[in-house]
């Protein structure tokens, strides 16, 4: 009965169903340690393991959020709930850039 049941698992696993473990992979990536470590700080992260996986995930929460007023404010554009003051038309977002992202300004 065991035998039976090792070759149904291998069998769907072959088939590209999924396991019930959690999909965590090593990786060994080249990283800012100064990135991580600001991370760690604003996240109040206890691992450097921990603050990237955070990161991750604000900077996906992000990327939705942007998609998602994107749609909802060129929806609103359409149906002319609101207007750009210069005349302008259309919604270009793709110019944004967060705050964190942005090179530092050199002073002299």
């Amino acid at each position: 009965m065991y035998g039976v049941i090792m070759r149904i698992a291998r069998s769907t696993r072959r088939h590209g169903a999924r396991s019930a473990r959690p999909a965590h992979r090593r990786k060994n990536l080249i990283l800012d340690q100064r990135l991580i470590d600001r991370a760690r700080l604003l996240l109040d992260a206890p691992t450097e393991t921990e603050a990237i996986t955070r990161a991750l995930a604000v900077a996906i929460d992000l990327a939705t959020f942007r998609r998602d007023l994107g749609t909802a404010a060129r929806t609103m554009y359409g149906k002319g709930r609101f207007a750009h003051l210069d005349g302008a038309r259309g919604l270009d977002f793709s110019g944004f850039v967060p705050p964190a992202a942005r090179p530092a300004s050199r002073r002299r």
